[in-house]
């Protein structure tokens, strides 16, 4: 007599998918679903806004529509930016301040201050034409000795002249690639000279054919929003 087959067991597992087997199937169509969605063009919009935020504009200085545009203001950052910057914070200068290993110590006040930065290449358009500390350092920056040299003051027509004069620098910031031996236009600092006038001095200033070394700092500090230095993206 034939035995009869075993009662079927419902505590035994379920039959296991074959994965390798059902990659292969389901890969080409993992693929396909990719492409169409990579070509769409929304989609990919979105695909691509993942990989970073967009960067702040410099709307403050940047007219798009005028003769100061991304590449112009890149031409002048290369020529006014320096590696070098002295922060004029409380406890600049003193022993403290020196001492401090700045490694974000609770019980230090100066553990995130600092009252100098330094770069490798240039960084920050000095809000100042000259600084000292009251431990001696000082700096000047390159530029501003060549706008102002020994004068307190500066003309807009010896400001357009000098500036073309100083060598571009490769800085940090700037996304856009100009011609190192390529000053900037008349025309945008021309329009450079304006905000930075009105800024320093109001509306009425837009007008005005002579600034201050104090001006030209009062002028970057509201234009950037920054009070000792501005970088690119301020």
């Amino acid at each position: 007599v034939a035995a009869s087959p075993p009662p079927p067991s419902y505590c035994s597992s379920p039959p296991r998918l074959n994965m390798s087997r059902c990659g292969l199937v389901l890969l080409p169509l993992l693929l396909g679903e990719l492409a169409s969605v990579a070509s769409f063009p929304v989609a990919g919009r979105a695909l691509a806004g993942l990989r970073s935020t967009p960067r702040a504009s410099r709307a403050g200085v940047v007219v798009s529509d005028s003769a100061l545009d991304e590449a112009e203001l890149t031409k002048l950052f290369g020529r006014l930016a320096d590696k070098k910057l002295l922060l004029d914070v409380e406890g600049a200068g003193t022993p403290e301040m020196k001492d401090c290993c700045h490694g974000g110590c609770d019980n230090c006040p100066y553990s995130r201050i600092f009252d100098e930065m330094n770069a490798g290449k240039a960084k920050w358009v000095a809000c100042y034409e000259n600084r000292e500390l009251i431990d001696g350092r000082t700096h000047r920056p390159p530029a501003m000795e060549t706008l102002f040299g020994n004068a307190d003051e500066v003309e807009k027509a010896a400001f357009i002249e000098r500036v073309t004069a100083i060598p571009y620098a490769q800085t940090l910031g700037p996304m856009k690639s100009v011609p190192a031996d390529e000053p900037p236009s008349v025309e945008a600092l021309e329009v450079f000279w304006a905000k930075l006038a009105a800024a320093a001095v109001g509306e009425a200033g837009e007008a005005a054919e002579v600034l201050s070394a104090e001006q030209w700092g009062n002028g970057l500090q509201k234009l950037t929003g920054q009070e000792h230095g501005a970088m690119w993206k301020d």
